[in-house]
């Protein structure tokens, strides 16, 4: 289905005022458009939305282009309009709405409900529901088209396919679609981009009529039925309707899995669709749950993958040097100290961004020097003091002042290396990664969390997202399986935090297990990750050592060895006061006199919780004071009472003695 505007001059309507307000009584419009719509064969509708003494401006719907020309020539000739210099315009249907809307406001038509239920768009009548288009630019040649497949890097997969589609038909006048597509990349401008040329490429040679290309965002927070997707098909006939699950990633459990009813509906319903509707469905390129969702419910349709590929070395370097030459200007020795690394894999989404800071740099200091002495807004940013609710909950905490200055000075390195890349200096690029080493409950995962949204609040990771995984999320069941999951990992946390907790656990008691290839498979992603995320490795302190002797890379890969200490008694007390008034409790004046020496003795055992012992203390005595307020008569129970702990609430542990820690993981 095609969306029409339709502007021409008028040549003999001068019986109306210049805002088309006073008709002719012989010009019933709203009548003559149900008339046009039976004459097409109920193929074509076709209404004023604008009408003066010198202009006329249509909107239209036809179910195919070949419907519309003659549909058109006899709107024309029925309402004895004589026009010149007529200009046909493909639309999308949020312009259609709102040209139809005009329509109604003037009385042109009768009632909108009605066309559109005529035309089979009452799904998309409400502005909730309505879908997301784009028209395709100007038409391109096949030249122009493999000259954009080659600036995003993805002659690999999208050259051969551009070879199959202007290859053409072997029988005339057959038509479908014998394949469709997958798009999978984590930038949304080179999806963008590959479905542009693909879609340009297919408009071309014949295999699509419509220049609209409709996108069906599945991971939405709005709930879509099959009648709403089967909409989207019947309207897309002919053309190009996209399934966009890019956004399968996230940590809102109830939106991923209307994502995938959603995907699953809209797989089923492309069944029927599939040789007048060319689909495209567009993921993130690691998202291989979604991608398995899909094959497995294509049935006998056939998925050509199209992805960017990964260039290094000379051929990275030649890429710099082209998106420099596009910009007029000669690349420098610091922009390529970028790809100096020659087994460093990159994407053509790393190295533009690369390239934009570079051209930033020299557009002020080479092309425009007068501007030399002004800081980006991003640099005069980073050089105030961290900011943000996370930063001052972090300072709040109490105690774990070695790690709250050691995590200030990794935040003010942090703003100092994204400093040299704003001044284009790009050899210095050490890595950013951590070892938090600490006992239980010394707040290790609490203290990432804060760290990531500190680093989102002040513009140092595009992501305040902390990803937390252990051993059982890294390793392969099989072989070969290990190295795949561990790069899936890193994808996704990219531009966040991954929190690698009881990292200690990959070690293995042989050599060149699967915990051996995560570990070194961790190392080289920390590698090719050390710009846009921070890896942060957590444990006991022995373990961690352990672990760092064993893998030398990895030591060499950390940046910041952070120290989570165990609380004091007095530090323990004041944890307890903070986690009783979070429960709406308070403390009377005797409990700290009968804490302080539980806590000092719980600290010599070897199993000692720190801030989880503090926390069970109070659980434990808030159900006594439940047993004790209980046998009490009701009405002699005040509202003090009720929420106040007493010293008697709280029992000495028993004695747990000195013994060793229990192994965590596998024992070296």
């Amino acid at each position: 289905m095609i969306y029409y505007k339709i502007e021409a001059l008028l040549l003999n309507f001068s019986d109306l005022s210049e805002d088309g307000k006073r008709l002719a009584p012989s010009n019933d419009f709203s009548a003559k458009v149900q008339e046009v719509w039976e004459q097409s064969g109920q193929h074509c509708m076709i209404c004023v939305s604008f009408i003066s003494s010198k202009k006329i401006v249509l909107a239209a719907v036809s179910e195919a282009p070949s419907d519309f020309g003659k549909t058109l020539s006899y709107f024309w000739e029925h309402n004895s309009f004589k026009v010149e210099k007529t200009e046909v315009t493909e639309i999308t249907f949020k312009l259609l709405d709102m040209m139809l809307r005009n329509a109604a406001r003037r009385d042109y038509i009768d009632d909108i409900d009605t066309i559109y239920e005529q035309c089979g768009l009452s799904a998309f009548e409400h502005r909730y529901t309505r879908p997301d288009e784009q028209i395709l630019p100007a038409a391109c040649s096949e030249t122009e088209l493999r000259e954009q497949a080659g600036s995003i890097l993805c002659e690999e997969s999208l050259m051969p396919e551009l070879d199959r589609i202007f290859a053409g038909s072997c029988v005339p006048g057959v038509t479908g679609q014998p394949v469709h597509y997958l798009v999978a990349s984590d930038s949304p401008e080179i999806r963008k981009k590959i479905l542009q040329i693909l879609a340009g490429a297919l408009f071309q040679a014949g295999r699509i009529s419509l220049r609209r290309i409709t996108t069906f965002h599945c991971f939405s927070d709005q709930t879509f039925d099959e009648d709403y997707i089967e909409t989207l098909f019947s309207s897309s006939r002919g053309g190009v309707l996209v399934a966009d699950a890019s956004a399968g990633f996230g940590d809102e459990a109830e939106i991923i899995q209307a994502g995938s009813d959603s995907l699953l509906s809209f797989c089923r319903v492309m069944q029927k669709y599939k040789s007048e509707v060319l689909t495209v469905f567009c993921l993130a390129r690691s998202d291989t749950k979604s991608e398995t969702l899909i094959m497995e419910n294509m049935e006998t349709c056939s998925l050509i993958k199209l992805d960017e590929q990964l260039i290094k070395g000379e051929k990275a370097r030649d890429y710099l040097d082209l998106l420099a030459q596009r910009h007029g200007i000669e690349g420098t020795e610091e922009l390529h100290r970028v790809v100096a690394d020659p087994e460093k894999n990159f994407l053509a989404a790393d190295l533009q961004e690369e390239f934009d800071r570079w051209f930033a740099y020299q557009l002020k200091h080479r092309v425009y020097p007068q501007y030399a002495d002004f800081s980006s807004a991003r640099e005069n940013a980073q050089f105030r003091k961290p900011t943000g609710s996370a930063f001052q909950e972090l300072q709040k905490m109490i105690g774990l002042n070695e790690a709250k200055a050691v995590i200030q000075q990794a935040i003010d390195f942090y703003k100092i290396q994204r400093l040299y890349r704003e001044k284009g200096v790009t050899g210095l690029r050490p890595a950013m990664h951590m070892v938090f080493k600490g006992n239980p409950g010394t707040a290790k995962t609490t203290a990432a969390r804060l760290f990531a949204q500190i680093m989102k609040d002040n513009g140092l990771l595009s992501s305040g997202k902390l990803f937390e995984v252990g051993r059982a999320d890294l390793v392969g069941r099989y072989v070969g399986w290990t190295a795949q999951i561990v790069r899936q990992k890193f994808a996704t946390a990219k531009g966040g935090v991954l929190f690698i907790d009881e990292a200690y656990s990959l070690l293995d008691d042989t050599r060149g297990l699967y915990g051996d290839e995560a570990l070194n498979t961790i190392v080289q992603e920390m590698e090719n990750h050390r710009d846009d995320m921070v890896v942060i490795l957590a444990g006991y302190p022995e373990e961690m050592d352990r672990l760092l002797a064993r893998n030398p890379g990895l030591r060499s890969r950390i940046a910041f060895h952070v120290p989570f200490s165990d609380y004091n008694a007095e530090e323990l007390y004041s944890i307890s006061e903070l986690v009783a008034s979070q429960k709406g409790l308070s403390l009377d004046a005797g409990v700290k006199a009968r804490l302080i020496p539980i806590f000092e003795a719980a600290r010599q055992s070897s199993d000692f919780g720190n801030g989880r012992f503090a926390r069970n203390m109070i659980e434990q005595a808030a159900m006594k004071q439940a047993g004790r307020l209980v046998k009490l008569p009701p009405d002699s129970i005040t509202q003090k009472e009720l929420l106040t702990l007493s010293a008697d609430d709280f029992d000495i542990p028993l004695p747990a003695g000195k013994k060793p820690r229990p192994a965590m993981g596998f024992a070296v």
